[in-house]
């Protein structure tokens, strides 16, 4: 018999559920403390990779908005495309001094 994903993530659950409740040294408040850490250690992991996201986005948009005021003053396409390169260059080096 296949189990499907959903079954076997289901599985290993029961198998860690059980793990505590057999575990004569720990009690129920141990095992929902856990689960309540774990829930708020992966959304703490996954929200700095959103925040991240959000500011490469705000960057992107940004860089886009100076494009078009750029072109709308009809400064030389070379010229826009070095300070844009220059832009860049400078939110990597600040999102590296950042980590």
């Amino acid at each position: 018999m296949t189990f499907s994903y959903h079954q076997k993530l289901k599985e290993r659950l029961n198998e860690v559920i059980f793990d505590y409740i057999t575990d004569e040294s720990l009690s129920a408040e141990y095992l929902v403390s856990d689960i309540k850490q774990s829930v708020k250690d992966s959304f703490e992991y996954f929200d700095k990779y959103a925040k991240k996201c959000d500011t490469i986005l705000n960057s992107i948009t940004s860089l886009q908005s100076r494009v078009s005021d750029l072109e709308s003053e009809n400064v030389e396409t070379s010229n826009t495309l070095y300070e844009i390169m220059n832009q860049i260059d400078s939110l990597k080096y600040n999102n590296n001094l950042k980590e």
